[in-house]
């Protein structure tokens, strides 16, 4: 793929993150978009370091020029179809998260957990937003509602927002 030569002449990391994710997903793949040293980068970035702290980052030091240009076109995600061919994801769900992200849900966590994560979903299509709270409410509208229309839905409406970022 046209993303390895960029991205190793950067750092010689492989080009797929694996990582363990929940009980159901034991390889998440992904295309590495950071420097190896990105959290230092971070760090050393007072500006950015406050940003992440608030829960948004709008120029993040820890990304390579090749990772900015896949993250914004949704392009690092592409190994993770090996995860849907696989049965270790759907292609709609809610979106992977870490184990600290899982205790924001609260009490909301079980409908969570009943669920494979998705490549796409409500909250990726409805904007992406930073606050934990609008994310953990539209995880759950998912979760709560869920049916093949709405994965449809979910589905076309994640292709118009793919196409309106390229344009």
């Amino acid at each position: 793929m046209f993303q390895a030569p960029a991205n190793n002449t950067v750092n010689a990391l492989p080009v797929v993150n694996v990582g363990r994710v929940n009980r159901w997903l034991k390889d998440a793949y992904k295309f590495r978009t950071m420097y190896i040293d990105g959290n230092d980068r971070l760090i050393a970035d007072r500006e950015a370091w406050m940003e992440v702290l608030h829960g948004s980052i709008d120029s993040d030091p820890r990304l390579t020029r090749v990772g900015r240009f896949l993250r914004r076109y949704g392009l690092d995600e592409l190994p993770r179809l090996f995860n849907v061919l696989n049965r270790t994801m759907s292609l709609v769900g809610p979106r992977m998260m870490t184990r600290p992200e899982l205790l924001k849900f609260g009490h909301r966590i079980g409908g969570y957990t009943s669920v494979l994560p998705g490549m796409t979903g409500l909250w990726q299509v409805n904007g992406h937003s930073r606050r934990i709270d609008d994310r953990v409410e539209l995880e759950s509208r998912y979760i709560n509602n869920w049916s093949i229309l709405l994965d449809i839905q979910i589905l076309i409406q994640s292709v118009v927002v793919a196409f309106s970022v390229a344009a």
